[in-house]
């Protein structure tokens, strides 16, 4: 869809792969839709954001478009054995940069939020995100936000497992109570 910013209002619940992927048609005639364009998301205090709410297809795009290798960064080395003869190998890696297709670079979350498991998942250019106090954060929330570097996780009530890998996370807060659960890679 076209949809560039979504505000939320405060205790508003939001349903499983609202705003994320979805399917439509059957047969030869199914096909991936989801928010590609959507760069800006504000929610209101109070709300809860269900299970793959703004969840990006990340692995969909990776394994449906396996015949366009531009998805693909070919690597090529070459080993020398200890009897001096080498031998060449390549191997192709998924490139990211290309398969992922999301605009989302803000979220602000007022107080007493809560999402479910992979909300937000594979927003790959994700840069600002804002939490507010009482956060609960579900398990692969914020997977592969690659872009991410900072955030303050000082109001966060809980985090799920996995939540946040594969960002470039070098700056965080611990909870108040000094504890959190291990959500970095």
């Amino acid at each position: 869809t076209d949809i560039v910013e979504v505000t939320i209002a405060p205790n508003t619940k939001v349903g499983q792969h609202a705003f994320g992927e979805f399917t439509l048609g059957e047969g030869s005639d199914k096909h991936t839709k989801f928010c590609e364009y959507l760069a800006t998301v504000t929610i209101g205090e109070g709300a809860v954001i269900d299970d793959y709410a703004f969840n990006i297809p990340i692995y969909s795009a990776m394994y449906e478009q396996t015949e366009s290798l531009k998805y693909y960064q070919k690597y090529v080395y070459t080993v020398t054995g200890e009897n001096g003869e080498e031998a060449t190998y390549e191997y192709y890696r998924y490139n990211i940069e290309y398969g992922v297709i999301s605009s989302l670079r803000t979220v602000t979350i007022y107080d007493n939020v809560t999402r479910g498991a992979y909300a937000f998942f594979g927003n790959y250019k994700l840069e600002k995100l804002t939490l507010g106090k009482g956060t609960v954060i579900g398990d692969y929330a914020f997977f592969n936000s690659f872009h991410l570097a900072e955030v303050d996780l000082s109001g966060v009530k809980e985090i799920g497992q996995y939540a946040f890998s594969g960002a470039n996370l070098y700056d965080y807060q611990i909870l108040e109570d000094g504890t959190i659960t291990y959500a970095y890679e």
